[in-house]
């Protein structure tokens, strides 16, 4: 922990969704390979592409093809479709996420959701996890114009609560997340991913969200 952060001084803690609250990377991974099936490409590692929108990966993979702006839209909506799917029956939940979201509610920490993700998606995802009332502030792909690494959909969550972002923590999993939470001016942790930030904003690789509490001040009992 860095020392001059004491537990409970965040104003929001923002959370990315994919790979921190749930772990959806299979359903988006087998997603994709449909989409890319459909299409007859190659298509990229997911771990590469992981935590940024879908249209923007699906534009820069299919844009030796010059796809039309609706037949863009149109390709990005199946993969999401296709994802949604594989959402709704498969396990995601991580066995810590909801203890560890009931642990700062009762502690009166300030959280919002900043996610590259569709809104039916998250939608669907917080229903399947029980936590729509937890997440007051929630910014979605259809929210920017940029996904991660662009600062935007945090910046975004920032304005709409009405903090600074040096009073902010930003809790991701992937590069372009942290990029992101980074370069929004927040401070930021990793999680379940072991990644780390050579910045003095960069609190530290927690194992998990249990892991976690202390930073916030927050009993995980």
């Amino acid at each position: 922990m860095n020392d001059e952060v004491r537990p409970n001084t965040f104003a929001l803690v923002a959370f990315d969704m994919d790979g921190v609250l749930v772990d959806t990377s299979p359903c988006h991974a087998k997603a994709y390979q449909d989409l890319w099936l459909e299409l007859g490409l190659v298509g990229p590692p997911y771990e590469t592409i992981a935590g940024q929108r879908t249209i923007d990966v699906v534009r820069v993979v299919t844009a030796p093809h010059e796809l039309s702006t609706e037949a863009l839209r149109a390709w990005t909506r199946f993969k999401q479709e296709r994802a949604r799917h594989y959402l709704s029956e498969a396990p995601i939940t991580f066995p810590d996420t909801m203890q560890c979201l009931g642990a700062m509610a009762r502690h009166q920490q300030p959280l919002a959701l900043a996610t590259g993700a569709s809104r039916r998606t998250v939608e669907l995802v917080l229903r399947r996890l029980g936590a729509e009332e937890l997440f007051p502030i929630v910014i979605t792909s259809e929210d920017v114009t940029a996904g991660k690494p662009s600062p935007e959909v945090f910046t975004t969550a920032f304005a709409r609560a009405g903090v600074d972002p040096t009073d902010a923590l930003v809790v991701e999993d992937s590069p372009s997340g942290l990029r992101a939470g980074i370069d929004a001016g927040a401070r930021c942790v990793s999680v379940r991913s072991g990644l780390t930030m050579n910045t003095p904003r960069f609190l530290g690789a927690y194992a998990d969200l249990a892991s976690l509490l202390p930073l916030l001040g927050a009993d995980g009992a």
